[in-house]
């Protein structure tokens, strides 16, 4: 019988290694850093046409440079709904 492993792997910088972590429901929480800079290209983290998943945020705060980081934990599959538009 395996032991049992307690403790945090992270993953930074490997796009690939995160989407196919998420592929297969593996991640259990995401801190996403936004930078207050747009430079108009690069790779997404969320694929298109990944496995959809709802998420709760459980912290937030801004650095004194202006970076914000969102701390999420994924709750499941997102439920979807419809509405009329109003008349």
């Amino acid at each position: 019988m395996a032991p049992e492993r307690d403790g945090e792997l992270q993953i930074h910088g490997s796009g690939a290694l995160a989407r196919s972590l998420m592929a297969h429901d593996l991640i259990d929480e995401y801190h996403l850093l936004v930078y207050p800079v747009v430079l108009g290209r690069g790779q997404r983290l969320f694929p298109e046409g990944g496995l959809p998943t709802s998420f709760e945020l459980t912290g937030s705060l801004t650095t004194g440079s202006g970076i914000a980081v969102h701390t999420y934990r994924p709750t499941g599959r997102p439920t979807f709904g419809s509405f009329a538009p109003e008349q």
